[in-house]
């Protein structure tokens, strides 16, 4: 998502701009805010659900976690070890937050 401005080299470089930048802001608010409604509400229902998740590598927090993609590309971290880096686990889901998901390995 991002607010419509005009780049060099296209079409819409040449176009009128009818819509004020703040006009514009106060909509990209709006969208944003509907966006991490439906982002909670989705992680939520995740919530004690138990999915197949490919293991990517380290958080960027480096805690020591864990994180992986669901195949509906939702991200879930999880306690583990970098040997289950590259390989698919089942990973049961936790806790949710708007857009984060914590689960544990289940092995």
């Amino acid at each position: 998502t991002f607010i419509f401005s005009p780049r060099h080299g296209t079409k819409a470089e040449k176009m009128d701009d009818p819509v004020p930048y703040s006009e514009k802001s106060k909509w990209f608010s709006e969208l944003l805010k509907c966006q991490e409604r439906i982002a909670a509400e989705r992680c939520a229902s995740m919530v004690g659900k138990t999915y197949e998740v490919l293991v990517e590598g380290f958080t960027k927090e480096e805690d020591g976690r864990l994180t992986g993609r669901t195949d509906g590309n939702i991200n879930i971290d999880f306690e583990g070890d970098a040997s289950l880096i590259g390989s698919y686990i089942k990973v049961k889901v936790t806790n949710a937050l708007n857009w984060i998901l914590s689960g544990e390995a289940v092995i």
